[in-house]
């Protein structure tokens, strides 16, 4: 008898800088997975039941979440730490680096949650982005989709609250920093540049073929006046797809 070993679950939202961070990691060890799209509020209670063991209840719920079995990976670091010990590739966590590497992650995980409230802001000027992935529907379920769509944001504005007093342009000059005008954080490329790639997505977006956007969303994910002054970032971030980033 021939058994058939199903694949791990990612849950993750295609675009968001977090579910990349998961998929980044995974495809870079040739990790086979089924992605599941998520969305925030329709999704949540049907997913939170699944993974009551490891997510309590009363517990806010985000993605990437990775069930691969009776195991669950409930954030794109355990996810990417998962793809490490299951993989067969590189290191993207080299042994005497693991606690660098986390510690810069809550620094990537701080300015990202900072810059989301921005594309949240921003979404409110442009109402474009939200009818833009509507565009295909008929009338009655665009109007029903939109009004959705807007109960989601207001959702995740109260979901994930930002007013901690951190700036975001010190945040960035961290991660500045950090890289130094080389071509990676550590030695070779690592979990490291994943990581503090991602919030460069809030300022300016990689190219559809990495990460696919409509027109209008790509707008609202745009900061000019931070893409100019930290160009150089967004350079470096752009070699690092360029060079380990499968295109899609």
């Amino acid at each position: 008898m021939v058994l058939f070993m199903s694949l791990p679950e990612l849950y993750c939202i295609d675009y968001s800088p977090w579910s990349e961070k998961a998929k980044w990691a995974l495809d870079f060890h040739n990790i086979k997975y089924r992605k599941i799209p998520y969305s925030p509020l329709m999704a949540a209670p049907a997913l939170k039941f699944k993974v009551r063991k490891k997510v309590r209840l009363r517990n806010k719920l985000t993605v990437p979440i990775l069930i691969d079995g009776n195991d669950i990976y409930a954030d794109s670091f355990d996810v990417a730490r998962y793809s490490e010990r299951s993989g067969q590739s590189e290191q993207l966590f080299p042994a005497p680096h693991v606690e660098r590497i986390k510690k810069l992650d809550g620094l990537s995980e701080r300015l990202l949650n900072l810059l989301r409230a921005e594309v949240f802001a921003r979404m409110e000027e442009i109402p474009e982005a939200k009818l833009e992935k509507l565009a295909k529907m008929p009338d009655n379920a665009r109007r029903v989709s939109l009004m959705i769509f807007d109960v989601i944001v207001k959702y995740l504005v109260r979901k994930y609250p930002t007013d901690n007093g951190e700036s975001i342009r010190l945040l960035l000059e961290d991660i500045r920093g950090e890289v130094n005008d080389r071509p990676y954080i550590l030695d070779s490329f690592s979990y490291a540049d994943i990581t503090l790639a991602q919030p460069l997505q809030f300022i300016s977006p990689v190219k559809d073929e990495y990460v696919k956007l409509g027109k209008f969303q790509r707008k609202t994910m745009e900061d000019n006046e931070l893409a100019d002054e930290f160009s150089d970032l967004l350079a470096w971030r752009d070699k690092l797809y360029e060079i380990h980033r499968r295109q899609k």
